[in-house]
């Protein structure tokens, strides 16, 4: 976490590992896999925190003559939280 400039934002980054699962008519499986994003907060008051947050989680796939039973799908979010800090 770094201040950006002297704004009272601060930026960071993040990696990992995910588990991603699967549950439907074609497949029921879990796997892990990667997940990196970055962020931007800012408190707003003492105890208030606001931020806003990108995360990628990377899929899998496999080569088979029926892709769709072993297919993971990448997901990107973007997420905006408050949060109320102790």
């Amino acid at each position: 976490r770094q201040e950006i400039f002297s704004t009272k934002i601060y930026a960071y980054g993040m990696a990992g590992v995910g588990m991603v699962y699967r549950h439907d008519v074609m497949a029921k499986r879990a796997v892990t896999s990667a997940v990196f994003g970055f962020g931007i907060d800012r408190s707003i008051t003492k105890n208030i925190l606001a931020e806003v947050k990108y995360t990628y989680m990377s899929g899998r796939d496999q080569a088979t003559t029926d892709p769709v039973n072993y297919f993971i799908p990448f997901v990107n979010s973007l997420n905006f939280g408050v949060a109320y800090q102790i």
